[in-house]
């Protein structure tokens, strides 16, 4: 439970201070939108799914419908390249 807490409050600040920043600056907000958009989809929300995982058991993640979620998300893929080629 507390990773989670530590891992939203990373996400938190680094909201915050886009706030912040928007305030202070409100011309330079569409570059810092460019800027800070990125750094949080990129690198916070896989640094608080890493801290998510790391607390759970191994067996919950792959349990008996991983196999279905693979071959469901294979025949999605296959679909669309199929129709993305005609």
């Amino acid at each position: 439970m507390e990773g989670v807490l530590l891992g939203f409050g990373v996400v938190l600040a680094l909201v915050a201070v886009g706030f912040g920043a928007a305030a202070l600056l409100p011309r330079q907000t569409p570059a810092m939108q460019k800027g800070l958009t990125p750094a949080i989809y990129y690198i916070t929300n896989p640094a608080l799914m890493f801290i998510l995982l790391a607390e759970t058991d191994l067996g919950a993640v792959i349990g008996v419908y991983t196999p279905i979620a693979l071959i469901t998300a294979a025949v999605a893929g296959g679909l669309y390249a199929l129709a993305a080629r005609l």
